[in-house]
């Protein structure tokens, strides 16, 4: 059974392309009082991931001892396009923990605004680690690693400490059983 179109968009009257989903909201008791589609239907999350990935850095004391900013914790918690601030954004948490950006472990992308990828191929530059959407959520994996001593040549191992903890966190906010949940690689 097919989830329900939830979205539609059209462009000049015409269906363009439609959306399924669910939809589920729960009271503060976690009874479901509305839901559309199925509930149980178990799903990659993808990037929506990333603000939980974090919660063991933000609640760790890392945040206030390196001196991150909201906009940091924010490339820390999201995608983003590769642009010049985020690029100088990210060097900074980078630098902040000692780190440069040959420690990032996500692969190299072109910056996702045409204009970003004009200005590397006009000036025959590579696409590189820190343009990559990910680069945030990475120095975010990073700092914690820092902070907890652990090592950074590994840190996209599935069994490094790193991830054991993101997978405590997540397994509890969804109140899954982590032995339950499927890893894989967004990418």
């Amino acid at each position: 059974m097919s989830n329900p179109i939830l979205v539609e968009v059209s462009r000049g009257g015409v269906l363009e392309s439609f959306h399924r989903g669910v939809i589920c909201i729960v009271d503060q008791n976690d009874q479901i009082v509305y839901s559309l589609g199925d509930t149980q239907q178990i799903c990659f999350p993808r990037s929506a991931l990333k603000f939980l990935q974090q919660i063991p850095l933000l609640t760790s004391g890392a945040v206030e001892k390196y001196g991150f900013t909201e906009k940091e914790i924010a490339l820390f918690c999201g995608s983003h396009n590769g642009e010049s601030e985020h690029v100088e954004t990210v060097r900074s948490i980078l630098s902040k923990i000692g780190l440069d950006e040959s420690y990032l472990q996500c692969g190299p992308q072109m910056p996702t605004l045409k204009d970003d990828q004009y200005h590397l191929i006009k000036n025959d530059l590579p696409a590189l680690r820190i343009h990559n959407n990910c680069s945030g959520k990475h120095a975010g994996f990073l700092a914690y690693c820092v902070f907890k001593g652990w090592s950074t040549d590994n840190y996209i191992d599935p069994e490094h400490p790193l991830h054991k903890e993101i997978l405590d966190v997540i397994a509890e906010f969804h109140r899954y059983p982590k032995e339950l949940i499927v890893q894989g690689i967004d990418g």
